[in-house]
């Protein structure tokens, strides 16, 4: 089912405000949005399509209403945008868990961005499921999106994404909860409208009543600006027995972080036993990737001549970089050395692939393989820690906070300050930058 009224909305989109995106997104940011004559003109008009969550069903969802149990399976995915549509849908059909869903929390729903196929990603994920759906808007893109979604061919139909419900049980009280931005969202390549927004609905059960809210915290913010979104969630639901399950929750705050050391590196190199272990210990410790980045690191990815290495989204890998961001890093010469000799040994184009030639996702293993037989302590995620003596060791030779933050991928400054506290005031490398900053 899709009500008139949002039929309605999105012909508002396609006739009244999609002709004039090209003059919002030359905006540069959000003040001189706010400044332009146009933009106040269509301004009604967008605010009504964003403040409007959307609500149907799919094919049957009432005539096939469960019966009362003793507890219900909540199931929250970021399904970020909806790319890849198919296989989402297989997995909760299939998936001995997901198929058991009573309730889902999906973050991160487009309703008509190319990138996603534009789909309305909430309503069809509900007709295919059999459930009842509501999606709140949060954001109206100017543009097809971030990273390499920009160069994408076609164009967005609505240009739409939020955060949406679904619920084999019927939802009343839809509505949504709407937050404050972390940093201006018209200040960057991909420019959009809007405010993150919760969507919060009555869930009826049977025998209970339980309000349901997906929020999606903003990943471009500090630790502190995601707290208080989700406070004013929580003092929207009041005391209602409620399930709420946010993405990008404010990670815990610690003053140090316990990196591994050079001379820990040192120590796995000599304990490797194949060529792939010690270039995968090099290539960790010289890049500061991700583990995902890692991964799907291909031998394409690497610039011999310039001793770079780039990483980027693999859609045909199905992998994503954080943001879709692309980075090109510069290496030291020990890593690619050791790439020239390694590289040529390959079959396929993954530098550390499974036996089979997919992407080997447990590749911490052999990390933490190496890392025993060295007597070294590694972290839970080794990846990480040798990712923050990256980070450390770049602070330590000079390079300044905000190289760092860029080399990382980081988009906010606190992430990569939270890293180089492993650099303690009392490092002697520190201290020595301290006293020729002094004597400048």
């Amino acid at each position: 089912m899709h009500s008139a009224e949002t039929q309605d909305l999105h012909e508002i989109v396609r006739e009244r405000i999609a002709p004039h995106l090209p003059a919002l997104a030359a905006c540069r940011n959000s003040a001189e949005l706010w400044g332009l004559d146009r933009y106040r003109a269509l301004e009604p008009d967008i605010r009504r399509v964003l403040d409007t969550p959307e609500c149907g069903a799919g094919s049957k969802p009432a005539a096939a209403t469960p019966a009362a149990r003793p507890q219900y399976r909540f199931v929250a995915w970021n399904v970020e945008r909806g790319a890849q549509f198919d296989g989402q849908v297989e997995a909760l059909r299939t998936h001995p868990r997901l198929r058991q869903a009573d309730v889902l929390l999906l973050t991160e729903t487009d309703a008509g961005m190319v990138r996603s196929g534009n789909r309305n990603v909430a309503r069809d994920l509900a007709r295919a499921l059999d459930m009842h759906y509501a999606f709140v808007p949060c954001y109206l893109n100017l543009t097809k999106g971030s990273g390499i979604e920009q160069d994408l061919p076609g164009a967005n139909d609505l240009g739409l994404h939020g955060n949406a419900l679904l619920s084999r049980y019927p939802m009343a009280n839809v509505r949504p909860v709407f937050l404050e931005n972390g940093v201006d969202i018209m200040a960057s390549r991909e420019k959009r409208i809007g405010r993150q927004a919760a969507v919060a609905a009555d869930i009826h059960f049977p025998n209970a009543t339980v309000t349901a809210v997906s929020v999606h915290l903003d990943a471009q913010s500090t630790q502190r600006h995601r707290y208080l979104q989700l406070r004013d969630v929580l003092n929207d639901i009041g005391d209602k027995h409620a399930v709420v399950k946010p993405t990008d929750f404010p990670k815990a705050e610690h003053n140090e972080y316990d990196p591994n050391t050079e001379e820990d590196v040192r120590k796995m190199v000599a304990a490797c036993k194949t060529d792939k272990e010690r270039v995968l210990v090099l290539f960790t410790r010289g890049t500061g990737f991700r583990k995902g980045e890692i991964v799907h690191a291909e031998k394409g990815d690497i610039n011999f001549t310039e001793k770079t290495i780039r990483t980027r989204s693999k859609l045909a890998l199905g992998f994503r970089t954080k943001d879709c961001e692309e980075r090109i890093i510069p290496v030291n010469d020990a890593l690619i050395e050791a790439l020239e000799s390694y590289v040529p040994t390959l079959c396929g184009s993954l530098l550390f692939p499974r036996k089979d030639g997919k992407p080997d996702i447990h590749i911490d293993r052999v990390i933490k393989r190496v890392a025993n037989r060295a007597g070294v302590t590694v972290a839970k995620k080794p990846m990480h820690s040798f990712r923050v003596l990256y980070a450390t060791s770049l602070c330590r030779a000079g390079v300044d906070i905000y190289t760092i933050q860029k080399l990382l991928g980081h988009a906010d400054i606190e992430t990569t300050m939270s890293y180089l506290r492993a650099v303690k005031r009392t490092d002697p490398t520190l201290r020595k930058q301290v006293n020729a900053a002094a004597a400048a």
